[in-house]
């Protein structure tokens, strides 16, 4: 089994951590298999908590830490982790997606996974600030479909994309030529009746020439 952590918010937000390890130790302290930023998470104890391996449930255990552990906005001391839970490592520290693989190989993320920690990870504020915003979510979900999918997956985006380029790139060169030729045939009108102006002005002055001869007999 492999456990998995996508970070929404603290040092390492926007990363994803992958652990096949049966017991796995948090905390600031550089020997901490999920270690954080002591400087930046200030929320996150140097031996914060420990996850076990038993049997198949992953089991996450507070350390008595000063600022305690959260999963899913509730206070723990220990609990059997879920696919999904979101953990938060101090009050206002570190949130983190826990994703749980059964499967052997490379990990290869659903697409529905994706759009949720996509936008889990748009949501959360960002040095201070709330990031709810388009341009967040696709650029966190195109990180996502290249890191953590499938190679079937990549290979289809890839065409998709392709496909979607080439799309854009025929309708910018049709919109161009098509521009393109209504400038020449304005100017062509333009010059058709600038010589249509001069004519009449021309044909005008022998007309009232031929009418004043007329008028003289």
């Amino acid at each position: 089994m492999k456990a998995i952590f996508v970070h929404l918010s603290g040092s390492k937000r926007g990363k994803t951590e992958f652990f096949t390890n049966s017991k796995i130790s948090v905390g600031t302290d550089p020997s901490c298999n999920l270690r954080f930023n002591q400087a930046t998470d200030k929320n996150t104890s140097p031996f914060h908590a420990e996850i076990h391996l038993k049997e198949c449930d992953y089991i996450l255990k507070d350390l008595d830490s000063s600022k305690g552990t959260l999963v899913n906005n509730i206070l723990i001391k220990e609990v059997v982790l879920n696919d999904g839970d979101l953990i938060e490592y101090g009050e206002n520290g570190p949130r983190l997606r826990f994703r749980i693989k059964t499967e052997e190989g490379d990990v290869c993320k659903p697409f529905r996974e994706m759009l949720a920690d996509s936008m889990d990870l748009a949501r959360e504020p960002y040095r201070g600030r709330k990031l709810t915003t388009a341009a967040a979510f696709f650029k966190n979900l195109l990180v996502e479909a290249f890191t953590q999918s499938s190679l079937r997956f990549k290979l289809a985006s890839f065409f998709i994309l392709f496909f979607i380029a080439g799309g854009i790139g025929t309708l910018f060169y049709t919109i161009y030529f098509t521009l393109t030729e209504t400038t020449k045939r304005v100017e062509i009108l333009e010059f058709e009746s600038t010589v249509a102006e001069k004519i009449i002005k021309n044909f005008s002055g022998g007309v009232c020439l031929i009418q004043c001869s007329f008028s003289l007999v």
